[in-house]
């Protein structure tokens, strides 16, 4: 929910990490200056623990926590099975690692294995305009993926062997936990980077309602740089949440 104007916030990602991350977020700010609720944003907020690089507070709608993966040109672009029920803190995927009851996304620009991931998927979709991700068009080949309850018993297992080996107490983990964990997950794949993120994000902003006052690309990078100086200052011990009210002010 929306709470307040400062936050605690943690480290920082890397350069092209960084680059989708503040691209994201401009698409956040872009998406909720349509409606009407109150919301909040935030980056690097320790408060959504490892979904921490896009916290998108709304008073209406609910909380989303967004993780976001972006994998370099030439570095492995598939995600696997074996990923997603992978108990080590290094893999990017693994669903054991984040074990968390909120509405959560991970964002990747790599793809999945659909193959490998066929017994899984309950429904493999488009993003819809009532997503915050959604960027018009019939999006590409992005998709958004959940998970049935076929993969339960296993991620259970799962779970509870990631606790012991790091110390966390999952033992007691509950089957109706478990459904409760992979009913507010979302794993969105094959998503643009780079210069094609920004184009769609150019095309997003020729629709708003100020979009007369600068061209689509000036405007773009006006709004990109206002995003940057308020990212950079992260840096500091305590983050400061971007509000609906500090979005309108940009134009």
């Amino acid at each position: 929910m929306v709470s307040g104007y400062k936050y605690h916030k943690r480290g920082n990602a890397g350069r092209e990490g960084s680059s989708f991350q503040i691209d994201l977020l401009t698409l956040f700010l872009l998406n909720a200056l349509k409606g009407d609720s109150k919301w909040q944003l935030s980056t690097e907020n320790m408060e959504g623990d490892i979904f921490d690089d896009i916290v998108f507070q709304r008073e209406l709608e609910g909380d989303i926590l967004l993780q976001a993966k972006h994998k370099q040109y030439g570095a492995k672009k598939t995600v696997t099975y074996k990923d997603l029920l992978s108990i080590s803190k290094k893999c990017d995927f693994s669903l054991p690692n984040k074990f968390r009851i909120e509405n959560i996304v991970i964002c990747t620009n790599a793809q999945f294995d659909t193959k490998g991931l066929n017994k899984l998927l309950v429904n493999k979709t488009p993003l819809t305009e009532d997503s915050i991700l959604y960027f018009g068009g019939t999006n590409g080949d992005t998709f958004c993926y959940t998970f049935n309850e076929s993969i339960k018993l296993e991620l259970k297992q799962q779970i509870q062997m990631y606790g012991r080996q790091h110390e966390k107490n999952l033992a007691e983990i509950s089957d109706d936990t478990i459904s409760e964990y992979l009913k507010h997950l979302q794993l969105v794949a094959n998503y643009p980077s780079g210069e094609q993120l920004q184009k769609i994000l150019e095309t997003i902003i020729l629709q708003m309602e100020w979009a007369h006052k600068l061209n689509n690309e000036v405007c773009l990078n006006y709004i990109r740089k206002k995003i940057d100086v308020w990212f950079c200052e992260m840096r500091k011990d305590k983050g400061t949440y971007l509000t609906q009210a500090d979005a309108k002010a940009f134009f």
